[in-house]
């Protein structure tokens, strides 16, 4: 008996600095607030080998609003301002669904029969200012930013140890476009 449970990096909350499955849960929305009970409803009644899998900014191609990409791309086609930090921040960890697929399949589903929490977050991390203007590019445009008066937190996790091949990239997005 085994579940996999895909949850998010939202279980965190507002750490200014990389996550990891060690440090104490302090969800600050809603999701990830119901993330983090599920997790633990999970942790505290089920019998079997159990893998919670916290997710970092999946993407690929043929995502719709209101994902993130797909919302930059909304912004940036309408010439609508984009909100950073002052330091072009928050940094996000995006992950490639093919990645995160083949991760899945490898570590969990095959390999992993005990109970475990594991981050699964690729090297690739990016401001939104990066990640918009590299978006801009594809586009032929170039993107507008308006500054926020406070620093939203970040959204990184220490990399989960493994080959990521299309994380980072942003082809296939414009492709399936």
């Amino acid at each position: 008996k085994k579940i996999i449970f895909l949850s998010s990096g939202a279980v965190y909350g507002d750490y200014p600095y990389d996550t990891h499955p060690g440090i104490e849960c302090k969800p600050s929305s809603m999701y990830g607030l119901s993330k983090s009970n599920a997790e633990n409803s999970l942790l505290s009644s089920w019998g079997g080998a159990l893998n919670i899998v916290r997710l970092y900014f999946t993407y690929g191609p043929h995502q719709k609003k209101p994902r993130l990409i797909p919302n930059l791309i909304d912004r940036i086609q309408k010439k609508e301002p984009i909100l950073i930090n002052n330091d072009g921040g928050p940094r996000i960890t995006l992950n490639h669904v093919d990645d995160v697929s083949q991760h899945l399949i490898n570590t969990f589903i095959v390999n992993n029969h005990e109970t475990i929490i594991q981050n699964l977050a690729s090297p690739f991390n990016i401001s939104i200012k990066d990640l918009a203007t590299q978006l801009a590019t594809y586009i032929g445009t170039k993107p507008i930013f308006k500054f926020n008066n406070i620093n939203e937190p970040n959204h990184t996790s220490l990399p989960f140890p493994d080959i990521w091949p299309k994380s980072g990239y942003l082809e296939d997005i414009f492709h399936a476009i």
